[in-house]
């Protein structure tokens, strides 16, 4: 009974032994048990940049495993016996806390976690800085991003916002969204009104802007209005944005580069559950965005088509590199390029540039009969009025007034003048091609190229 007795106490202390000094590694052999201590055990930081020192007592060597990409390690580890790392914790700009564990490893299998937490800022962001829309009754809205309390006012009674605040108590640690809408009453003045709405928060304040365009029509001088779309219709009756009216506009459909290399496949208005051209906030927006493995946009008509008149197109470009707008005519009864003539009444580049041009058979392609260079840095931002005045004798475009180019009948038939029938108008935003020299950054995308209104005036 001694003997049992002192052999079981003999392999329990054995076994002691051997947990407290051994282990066991991957290939069979044993290694000393791993024993390390940090400091802190855990880090906290604010939402600003900073560094964090972390003293590391390890009886062996150790090595950072893993750890948030926004908390970078002075170093990939340490030598055993004490040693310190510093952590690099990027600025949080984000409205909300962000947390992460730094891993470190020793030996084959030992981890210690380290647990992370930055706080964030108090901050209030809204989806937009600027709103522009038609001259119709209508509401639209906002996005107001915050993880505190907040208000908005406007300093226009025609420009109403509801709901007017949000109450947060305190700093939230996660990122609360509200839409606001804003009602807006119809614009019966002759001009562009605009509205300025104050956000106030306890950490920032800042405005957005609204602008609403007159639906006024101005009509030249010894001219009268024939046709025009204002693209004030209203939404469909699922709630869904209408889309241009058929009996106006048609679409022209395809990828085939159209003769510049162009990048985009035009299809009529929807491929799939993606729209390429939409009425909203009482404008036509055609939006080049990729779908799937290629880029899609719209091209489209008007179904009527004029021998002379003033024809005249409010519009904001759309900003990127490859984008290329357009707002042009073509001969009705078309049966050869560049023979039957084409009127480009506005092009633009996005350096910022807008140009004209026309197109026959004795001016075409690199030789055409076209502008100088003429810049409008605002072009992307703000609206600006292209228009084209053609008559028998000359063709005359400009922008908010201003002669941009002139091209003159000399007289020498066909070859030089083809500009004497009928043309239809042409809206589209082609990507890449010729025009940009083939160049496109993707990530501009989706782009979108917004017309206020298109109005056709004749003698």
């Amino acid at each position: 009974m001694k003997t049992k007795l002192f052999l079981s106490i003999a392999v329990m202390s054995c076994f002691v032994l051997n947990a407290m000094s051994c282990g066991s590694s991957d290939n069979g052999t044993t290694e000393e048990v791993v024993t390390m201590t940090v400091s802190p055990e855990s880090i906290v930081a604010s939402s600003d940049a900073s560094t964090v020192t972390v003293t590391v007592n390890c009886n062996k060597a150790w090595t950072v495993l893993s750890n948030p990409t926004w908390c970078t390690p002075s170093k990939s580890g340490g030598l055993a016996n004490g040693d310190n790392i510093t952590f690099t914790i990027t600025e949080n700009s984000t409205v909300e806390q962000r947390t992460g564990e730094i891993v470190l490893k020793s030996g084959t299998t030992f981890r210690k976690t380290i647990s992370v937490t930055q706080n964030c800022p108090s901050l209030v962001t809204a989806s937009t800085t600027a709103v522009s829309v038609g001259g119709q009754a209508q509401t639209t809205s906002i996005t107001i991003t915050s993880n505190i309390s907040w208000s908005i006012t406007s300093d226009a009674s025609w420009c109403t916002v509801s709901p007017a605040s949000l109450t947060i108590d305190g700093v939230s640690t996660t990122a609360q969204t509200t839409a606001v809408t804003l009602t807006i009453a119809e614009n019966t003045t002759s001009a562009t009104r605009n509205a300025t709405l104050s956000v106030k928060s306890e950490s920032s304040n800042f405005d957005i802007t609204v602008e609403q365009m007159s639906d006024a029509i101005v009509t030249p001088t010894g001219y009268t209005l024939v046709w025009h779309d204002e693209f004030n219709d209203p939404r469909q009756e699922n709630g869904r944005y209408a889309m241009p009216d058929t009996e106006d506009w048609y679409y022209e459909t395809g990828a085939s580069g159209w003769g510049n290399n162009e990048l985009q496949n035009y299809v009529a208005g929807v491929s799939g559950t993606d729209t390429v051209a939409v009425l909203k906030d009482g404008m036509m927006n055609i939006i080049l965005q990729e779908s799937g493995s290629q880029y899609i946009s719209a091209r489209i008509n008007t179904n009527q088509a004029w021998t002379y008149g003033y024809f005249e197109m409010r519009a904001k470009l759309p900003k990127g590199k490859g984008a290329w707008p357009a707002f042009w005519m073509m001969p009705k009864n078309y049966t050869s390029w560049p023979g039957d003539g084409e009127i480009d009444i506005m092009e633009g580049y996005y350096t910022g540039r807008v140009s004209s041009a026309i197109h026959c058979t004795q001016y075409y392609g690199g030789n055409c009969k076209t502008t100088s260079t003429m810049n409008y840095s605002d072009c992307q931002d703000t609206f600006h009025v292209y228009a084209l005045e053609w008559t028998s004798t000359s063709i005359k475009t400009y922008v908010d007034g201003t002669l941009l180019f002139q091209y003159n009948n000399d007289g020498g038939g066909t070859s030089t003048w083809p500009f004497d029938a009928p043309f239809y108008l042409k809206l589209n935003l082609a990507w890449g091609g010729n025009w940009t020299s083939g160049e496109h950054d993707d990530t501009a995308l989706p782009a979108t190229y917004i017309i206020d209104y298109v109005r056709v005036f004749q003698k």
